[in-house]
């Protein structure tokens, strides 16, 4: 039988090189502005371990193990749910199913997130949700 843990293991790699690999444009003059000499960032060590590696070569191998990533784990999630009916649990599977959001998340996240973005605001409708939650009717979802 297979193991949570082990069918997103992948997808939690893609989740963190993904993080990574769309903050790095912040956090690369972030580091620099107060004078560190590194950058707290799996772009910035690539190009440590590997000499005379570019930014975008080091984010360009990341793209290529994230897509490697996703890819394993969309086989091994495919893999899990179709082991035969009764073999998992029905949050196992639903677990799985909800799953498949986060990465694609994760870059919709970096790509509107103020914190990534120094001259974009947050609008109304994301300040509302802050102080008062996200309206019930978002959260509900067909079965």
């Amino acid at each position: 039988m297979t193991d949570l843990v082990e069918v997103i293991r992948p997808a939690a790699v893609a989740i963190a090189l993904t993080n990574d690999l769309l903050s790095y444009k912040r956090e690369s003059p972030d580091a620099e502005d107060s004078g560190q000499s590194h950058v707290f960032n799996l772009v910035w060590v690539l190009m440590q371990l590997r000499a005379g590696m570019t930014a975008e070569e080091a984010k360009s191998t990341y793209r290529e193990i994230i897509r490697n990533n996703v890819a394993e784990y969309l086989d091994a999630s495919k893999a899990a749910k179709t082991l035969g009916t009764g073999t998992y649990s029905v949050d196992f599977v639903r677990f799985l199913d909800e799953w498949h959001h986060f990465p694609g998340g994760t870059i919709v996240w970096h790509a509107f997130a103020p914190r990534y973005h120094h001259c974009e605001t947050l609008s109304e409708g994301q300040l509302d949700w802050m102080t008062n939650g996200i309206p019930a009717r978002m959260l509900e979802r067909s079965v």
